[in-house]
């Protein structure tokens, strides 16, 4: 799935299911911790049917980084099988989400 540059200070990555999701996952990485300094990210998990550990341990790796740099990650649109996922793991109070893109874009142009 495509980057799109919403504005200099936010990113919108729509990620899909694996194989696709680990390389987005880590393509996303790469160019997000090559800015200088990064943009707010929001990750738009709508096409996205499952996840696994090692897709987690990626975002949990995105939201530190950004977090350290006074950037802000949104998560939006997870099904509710992925939900679930988060929830199990006790992510859901980690990582911030949003309903859906523009909720998370909104919530990104207010307070940032």
């Amino acid at each position: 799935m495509s980057l799109q540059k919403w504005s200099d200070d936010i990113w919108i990555k729509q990620l899909a299911d694996r194989p696709a999701l680990t390389e987005d996952l880590e393509t996303i990485t790469e160019r997000y911790q090559a800015q200088e300094p990064p943009p707010h990210l929001v990750l738009d998990l709508a096409q996205l049917t499952m996840i696994g550990s090692s897709n987690l341990s990626q975002m949990i790796v995105l939201h530190k980084y950004a977090h350290q740099r006074g950037r802000r990650l949104k998560i939006t649109s997870p099904s509710n099988s992925v939900w679930s996922v988060f929830i199990s793991a006790s992510l859901d109070a980690f990582f911030d989400f949003a309903q859906d893109p523009a909720a998370g874009l909104a919530d990104l142009q207010i307070g940032s």
